[in-house]
């Protein structure tokens, strides 16, 4: 079971932030965050609609949603409890992505990166990272979060 969550992770990783760059197809992106989303729904009981809604930039107050933006963000490494695991997590981009891929979200993660400093609750942190991440992206993409 853990060597299947680190492959979804790094599956994920590469999804999360650029299509195509290391030679993902979109089917297999699709599959791995349906394979995130199949572990950290049900652990929060979010509804669909609401986890879907933060692919268009819906963060409301709700920690339903927050506590399942932190699941996705520890499953896929790129957290631990209330922090960002930065160098783990940069790691894993330049192995995974190169070009203007890796440039873009190496930004992303460098800007990102202290916006849950000092928020104590794991799920306010994992919503605040993944809020910030949205913000930073380049906006003619999707946000393919889980």
């Amino acid at each position: 079971m853990t060597r299947r969550l680190v492959w979804l992770a790094l599956l994920f990783y590469v999804n999360l932030w650029e299509w195509g760059e290391c030679g993902v197809t979109e089917q297999q992106a699709q599959k791995s965050r349906e394979m995130i989303r199949s572990v950290c729904q049900p652990r929060v009981k979010i509804t669909t609609e609401m986890a879907d809604g933060i692919r268009q930039g819906n963060f409301p107050d709700d920690k339903v949603l927050k506590c399942y933006t932190h699941c996705v963000m520890e499953l896929t490494g790129i957290m631990k409890k209330n922090k960002v695991n930065y160098e783990a997590a940069l790691k894993t981009m330049e192995k995974l992505l190169s070009g203007d891929a890796l440039e873009e979200n190496r930004n992303s993660l460098t800007k990102c990166k202290d916006s849950a400093v000092g928020i104590k609750d794991n799920c306010e942190a994992g919503f605040l990272v993944v809020k910030c991440f949205y913000n930073n992206r380049n906006v003619n993409k999707e946000f393919p979060f889980p």
